[in-house]
């Protein structure tokens, strides 16, 4: 963005400016007013401002052996949870702004203006929302007034440029890159899914060796010829062959006997 232009354009020219360049590069998106984009705009900074919040603390929290994948997940997850249970449909907008200097230096001066819209409970990893805005602060007011944009302002632009020049705003790119996530899911689900079936396979084969191996046991004392034995040996194996009897719910008034 133009320097000179930022600096000297007012309020309303600057989200004309904002609104004209959304139309040259919107692709297959429909249209928007200039109060849709500020409104939309005003979604995505909310939003991702609070991922970003969740995101490093993820990032201090992390676990031994635990992924930058896994707390991405595990950051959207509380997201998701939060109150509201809006849902993270802002990736593309994550991935453009987080490399934003300037964007990251305005989220950490409202934070530190105590602008920020989320606390965030270390004890619990949970995200708690706040259900209304802040006032608007002492700078913010005065540049609403004079009819200048403000620094939030000025990163929709910047980051509506970096999204057309990486191919966010192409709907098929978008698509793709989804689906890829999905395919990449449904795969790791479904390895998941064999791996449990082999443990239960595995653990049902063990089950049957063991039951074969109890049978075989009982079907040798069932065998033994106990008119060659006496006294204690006979008396034991007259017993044991009684409980195997039962066992296999097997009347015993016609099997071994004293």
């Amino acid at each position: 963005m133009d320097p000179t232009v930022g600096t000297n354009q007012t309020y309303e020219s600057f989200w004309d400016r904002v609104t004209n360049y959304y139309e040259e590069h919107k692709g297959s998106y429909s249209s928007r007013s200039k109060k849709s984009l500020q409104h939309r705009w005003d979604s995505i900074n909310t939003a991702v401002s609070k991922f970003v919040g969740i995101k490093a603390q993820q990032d201090r929290l992390k676990k031994s052996g635990e992924t930058k994948n896994d707390r991405l997940e595990k950051s959207k997850a509380i997201f998701e949870a939060g109150k509201g249970k809006q849902k993270w449909v802002f990736q593309h907008c994550w991935e453009a702004l987080r490399h934003s200097k300037k964007w990251e230096n305005h989220r950490l001066n409202r934070e530190g203006e105590g602008d920020d819209l989320e606390a965030l409970n270390l004890g619990n990893n949970s995200v708690e929302p706040s259900d209304s805005k802040r006032p608007m602060g002492r700078d913010s007011a005065k540049k609403r007034k004079s009819g200048t944009p403000d620094e939030s302002g000025s990163q929709c632009l910047e980051v509506l440029q970096q999204m057309a020049k990486t191919g966010e705003l192409n709907c098929a790119a978008m698509a793709a890159a989804q689906a890829e996530r999905s395919a990449n899911h449904r795969a790791k689900m479904q390895i998941m899914q064999q791996t449990a079936s082999s443990q239960n396979a595995l653990s049902a084969a063990v089950v049957a060796k063991e039951k074969r191996k109890q049978f075989e046991h009982d079907m040798a004392i069932m065998d033994k010829d106990l008119d060659a034995m006496s006294g204690p040996q006979r008396h034991f194996y007259i017993e044991m062959q009684k409980r195997i009897l039962s066992k296999y719910g097997i009347n015993n008034a016609n099997g071994a006997s004293d």
